[in-house]
């Protein structure tokens, strides 16, 4: 349950380079869709007996790669020498 909270509090954060202009609107779809299925595969897992939370763990890897990566991609400035 407390994974759930941290991962509902990641999302606004996911979204603060959107915001600032760091980023398009392509990043910024992109983290919710992310953090909702992250959100999701963290209440899949209360539900789960065995190795419950390693779905959650694995998921979390993928989530900061892809994140980062369309970050890299959808910066404005990221062909800028």
């Amino acid at each position: 349950l407390r994974s759930m909270l941290y991962i509902a509090a990641l999302l606004p954060v996911s979204l603060l380079p959107y915001t600032i202009g760091m980023t398009g609107e392509f990043y910024m779809i992109t983290a919710l869709l992310l953090g909702f299925f992250y959100l999701l595969s963290a209440f899949l897992a209360l539900y789960q007996n065995n190795k419950k939370y390693i779905i959650t763990f694995i998921y979390s890897i993928i989530y900061l790669f892809l994140l980062l990566t369309v970050m890299i991609i959808n910066s404005p400035h990221h062909l800028s020498p």
